[in-house]
């Protein structure tokens, strides 16, 4: 027989019982290597252990539905939350782990997945433009478009899909563009044709396009029996899900990335995806050399693109500064409109300059390490330098 739970005199939990109990996953799950015991979780055990034992009717605070509140573990996110991929480990989650290679480049029969095309493009966006899980995901097809003859980048406006609608400009490269292109072309396409008669089957509950305003980025068509029409960039995600196009060979679905069925992939459906990718690129680590972060989740391809972009935009902005005082010119307008804290606030979306200073107090601590990754990603060709150095110069006016 298994040891007794320790009691107390009228048989209710005690303080330290409910304290294991009510303890979250998340916090057991820390890797920031911050210690329990804290004020905060001390109180918020006592609180926990008081309704349990029936001493108090409820919390003697705000809770949320999902569960949190203000003594919750894990309710704002700190500075050390922040966490960064090296270019080594970002190529082997990207061709070893969604890409299904080898780390040498070959093929691994052994791989399973059937949308690997999808998923590394669907990597590629996010780490290159910073776009939030439901903002890159939920993209419609003629948001994108193919790569351009110029070799320019597309510009992308997000708004409705934005976290709190904070609008704001994203540009996919041009090398990004054609890895989604060549999904468009494959993987999407046959997706595209197997769908047809689910999504006529579901037509009634469907946003049928039927015309197309690319100059404006707007849809029409009908949707519950009404004729409809909507800016794209206005369109909430529930809505997406819900569009398709009827070209004359049946529905096709007008997202971006398509999964099972004809629709979009949902949340779960993606971290399935980064995590498996993520579980795979661990496993042949030790073959490729590299060392792979414990915990990886699809948010930190964000946090790359912000923490270099932040150090990009800082030496280009030092750098020019000291030209500027040698020749003996100053912009003091033009300051404020330069900065790069600001500037990436912009480019990330962010409400509050407070949450993108998290990014500017990691790199203090991490100055060394991130330096070193940054020469990484600079030898291996990625152009995050041009794009600072457009922003820098849209920021100027």
């Amino acid at each position: 027989m298994g040891a007794e739970k320790p009691r107390n005199r009228a048989g209710r939990p005690t303080i330290g019982e409910a304290r294991c109990s009510g303890r979250t996953s998340r916090a057991c799950a820390n890797s920031c290597g911050a210690r329990c015991g804290s004020r905060s979780e001390a109180s918020s055990a006592a609180h926990t252990w008081a309704v349990a034992s029936g001493s108090l009717s409820a919390k003697p605070y705000f809770a949320r539905r999902n569960g949190r509140d203000c003594l919750s573990w894990g309710g704002p996110v700190n500075h050390l939350d922040v966490r960064h991929l090296s270019h080594a480990q970002w190529r082997l989650l990207h061709l070893v782990g969604l890409g299904g290679s080898l780390p040498d480049g070959g093929p691994d029969p052994a791989f399973r997945g059937r949308n690997r095309l999808r998923d590394m493009a669907a990597g590629e966006l996010a780490v290159t433009t910073g776009m939030r899980l439901r903002e890159f995901t939920c993209l419609l097809d003629v948001e994108v478009g193919p790569p351009r003859p110029d070799a320019c980048g597309a510009r992308v406006r997000l708004q409705a899909v934005a976290k709190y609608g904070i609008a704001r400009d994203v540009v996919v490269r041009h090398e990004v563009l054609r890895a989604i292109d060549l999904y468009r072309r494959t993987e999407r396409a046959r997706a595209v044709a197997a769908s047809a008669r689910l999504l006529a089957r579901r037509v009634g509950e469907l946003f049928v396009v039927d015309t197309v305003d690319e100059a404006r980025m707007r849809l029409g068509g009908r949707f519950l029996g009404r004729r409809r029409a909507f800016a794209i960039e206005a369109m909430p995600a529930p809505l997406r899900r819900l569009t398709v196009i009827d070209r004359g060979r049946g529905l096709e679905p007008m997202a971006l990335f398509v999964g099972a069925r004809g629709v979009m992939p949902g949340k779960s459906r993606w971290e399935q995806v980064f995590t498996a990718a993520a579980c795979r690129a661990r496993s042949f680590a030790d073959r490729a050399g590299v060392v792979m972060p414990v915990r990886l989740r699809i948010h930190d391809l964000r946090h790359t693109y912000a923490v270099f972009m932040l150090a990009i935009l800082t030496r280009l902005v030092v750098r020019e500064e000291n030209e500027r005082r040698a020749g003996g010119s100053a912009y003091a307008a033009g300051h404020v409109a330069r900065n790069p804290l600001l500037i990436v606030q912009r480019l990330l979306g962010h409400r509050s300059p407070a949450t993108t200073y998290r990014y500017l107090y990691y790199l203090e601590q991490t100055e060394a390490i991130v330096a070193r990754a940054l020469e990484e990603w600079a030898d291996a060709g990625t152009p995050w330098a041009d794009q600072a150095r457009f922003t820098l110069d849209v920021a100027a006016g």
